[in-house]
């Protein structure tokens, strides 16, 4: 559905998406996402580096929006798939379209009903009735011999290709993210249209990797591309460290950084439990605490006048879960993740944005707070639509009318058990 507003003589449309749990998705209202939607719903063009526990490649509100390297797929695949969208890549949207259906190398070999992650790290067959997963190293950038089939990113705990996630975390922080919007099914992402590159630095049984693991996930996301990193997880750190050396390399490849403030309640400004990556003092990241629907700072979230940059929604935040579930987290994890959503749909906009500029339009468009001021460096919530919109100064509450259907036909909604747990994060080691 749209809605329009009319504010200071501009007509702006709120995009209701029909996902049947957009409804408890209070984040999305907190941060006025509907109104950026107008502008843009994200693109598969903009990439964002996932680090984190990996994803349900599987799931059905995410398989669309996993990345796909476009230097490992197989010659004969590239050669008989269409780009159905000619927008120079074949993204899971070219797979899962009726024009592929059946082309050489793009087979259900799940049997689930659509062409997932899970299909193409299948072992290939010259006959085309395999996945992608050949053995042949196709430099993800020029000169890389590591990475051998990293078709859709990298497990770095276990140094394979297949970064699944039998945690629970990463799936949801790609859900808030980057679920496919308006798909009659489950929730929205803050971007229905993006392309995750899944980069896995948590074990199975969700014990960190080395920092040297770590910091090779970092300079895998800079240099494969990523403009955008989310990084909803922390540890202890200091400036100069390897990780801080990965990412200042990132900051050279032009990536923004958007990072987990943590969960210890304390002010990362002064204290030794301060939460890095997020409190690194490099100009490329964005330092996120976790607000309360009502606008106040979790009582958990770490904050910081000089290192933590905003907050975001982050308190009983339903999202992606794997086996296609979902559930309510709680974290600075969450909030990390809807100011990464809104960085996505900057760059969809707008792709010549650089990562200050980015930066710059997230932090100039939070809305200032007397909850947050001298809690966080801008003193403000995430606000996507003025983000986006460029809105400066102007109230963003008006009467509202129905406007239009979706431009878009909703699929049946899926029948799926709505879960209200709330997942105590806070009290989990370096998740955030």
């Amino acid at each position: 559905m749209l809605i329009t507003e009319e504010l200071e003589s501009r007509v702006l449309l709120s995009v209701i998406p029909s996902d049947p749990k957009f409804s408890y998705q209070w984040g999305m209202d907190a941060i006025r996402v509907a109104k950026a939607w107008s502008v843009t719903q994200g693109s598969y063009g903009v990439v964002v580096a996932h680090v984190d526990t990996g994803v349900d490649y599987r799931h059905p509100d995410l398989y669309q929006n996993i990345w796909i390297n476009q230097a490992e797929i197989p010659p004969a695949v590239r050669e008989a798939v269409t780009d159905v969208d000619e927008d120079g890549i074949i993204t899971f949207a070219d797979l899962n379209s009726p024009i592929n259906k059946g082309v050489f190398g793009v087979n259900d070999l799940n049997k689930n009903g659509y062409i997932d992650a899970g299909d193409l790290l299948r072992p290939y067959r010259d006959d085309g009735r395999g996945g992608w997963t050949d053995g042949v190293n196709g430099p993800t950038w020029p000169g890389e011999t590591l990475y051998v089939d990293d078709i859709i990113g990298w497990d770095f705990a276990n140094n394979d290709n297949d970064p699944f996630d039998y945690d629970g975390h990463g799936t949801h922080t790609a859900g808030i993210i980057g679920a496919m919007g308006n798909n009659g099914r489950g929730v929205a992402g803050v971007a229905w249209q993006v392309s995750l590159m899944v980069l896995k630095i948590f074990t199975d049984t969700g014990k960190p990797c080395s920092d040297p693991r770590t910091a090779a996930a970092v300079r895998y996301s800079a240099s494969a591309g990523a403009p955008i990193a989310n990084h909803s997880w922390s540890s202890g750190g200091k400036n100069g460290d390897i990780i801080y050396r990965a990412i200042d390399y990132a900051r050279d490849k032009g990536q923004l950084v958007i990072a987990a403030a943590g969960n210890d309640a304390v002010n990362n400004d002064y204290s030794s439990l301060a939460s890095y990556p997020a409190s690194y003092n490099l100009p490329n990241i964005i330092s996120v605490a976790a607000c309360t629907s009502s606008g106040s700072l979790a009582t958990w979230s770490s904050w910081g006048r000089r290192t933590v940059d905003l907050a975001a929604p982050g308190v009983r935040i339903l999202s992606t879960i794997p086996g296609g579930r979902y559930t309510y987290y709680s974290g600075t994890s969450m909030a990390t993740a809807f100011v990464s959503g809104t960085a996505a749909l900057l760059l969809a906009a707008d792709p010549s944005l650089s990562a200050d500029d980015i930066k710059t339009r997230i932090l100039d468009g939070a809305d200032q707070s007397w909850w947050l001021i001298g809690l966080t460096a801008s003193g403000g919530r995430l606000n996507a639509a003025k983000s986006v919109l460029n809105i400066r100064g102007i109230t963003m509450q008006a009467t509202r009318t129905a406007a239009a259907a979706s431009t878009q036909t909703a699929q049946a909604p899926s029948v799926q058990r709505l879960a209200t747990w709330l997942f105590a994060e806070e009290a989990r080691p370096l998740l955030s």
